[in-house]
């Protein structure tokens, strides 16, 4: 589902500065976006979830097809966007394949602030990618 109260923003903001925003995933089926980016190679982990609506279980999954699977059956008696597109939760990328190297991240603890759980990182560091 995408919201159109962000497209008008991203438009205003970039209309402002003489741009002209490029939005190529608008209107397409979020379960297909979100397959393309498991399937490109992309790695993330979730890093923050909204507490009302996920619980903390979720924090430092990796977006995967299994995590797929997990939200699906999930939000099978709930309106939630698979790619987390109305904020309900947020990820770090930390691998994809035009970068050269991966970010290896120790995580610390989960932290409940302001109806949202956040996974505390302790320590990221790159780490050179083997061909």
């Amino acid at each position: 589902m995408d919201i159109i109260e962000h497209r008008t923003w991203t438009e205003n903001i970039c209309g402002e500065f003489g741009l002209k925003a490029v939005m190529p995933l608008w209107g397409l089926n979020p379960e297909d976006v979100l397959k393309g980016f498991v399937d490109e190679g992309f790695e993330s982990i979730v890093v923050c979830v909204q507490a009302d609506l996920l619980d903390d279980s979720w924090l430092g999954r990796r977006i995967d097809r299994k995590f797929m699977a997990d939200f699906h059956d999930y939000c099978q008696k709930r309106s939630l966007n698979i790619c987390g597109e109305n904020g309900e939760y947020h990820t770090f990328v930390v691998d994809g394949p035009a970068l050269q190297k991966r970010i290896s991240i120790t995580p610390r603890e989960k932290v409940l602030s302001e109806g949202y759980w956040f996974l505390d990182i302790g320590e990221a560091t790159l780490v050179q990618k083997v061909a």
